[in-house]
């Protein structure tokens, strides 16, 4: 399966908000700091670590391609026509 530009795109955006996310959490555990720094890190940090879980695998995913609906002819309860604007009654 080969990958849309669009899908590059979006898995190299990904990527880069994952690694930007890892260092703004990692910054406050390698920096000596006070403890409300490291806790408000931890949650990015974890995020991160899900974004780059998410972007490793984003390219193996078999997506569902969606394809346009087929054309019904509409029609009303009693019609005989299969057109919208005009309505002609059956003759039974």
């Amino acid at each position: 399966m080969t990958m849309t530009r669009e899908r590059r795109l979006a898995t190299g955006a990904l990527g880069m908000l994952a690694a930007a996310l890892l260092v703004a959490g990692a910054l406050p555990w390698l920096v000596p700091g006070p403890t409300a720094a490291r806790l408000f890190g931890l949650p990015l940090l974890l995020v991160g670590l899900l974004a780059a879980v998410t972007a490793a695998r984003l390219p193996r995913l078999r997506l569902a391609r969606r394809s346009a609906p087929s054309p019904r002819p509409v029609t009303c309860a009693g019609c005989a026509c299969t057109t919208a604007d005009t309505c002609a009654a059956r003759a039974d």
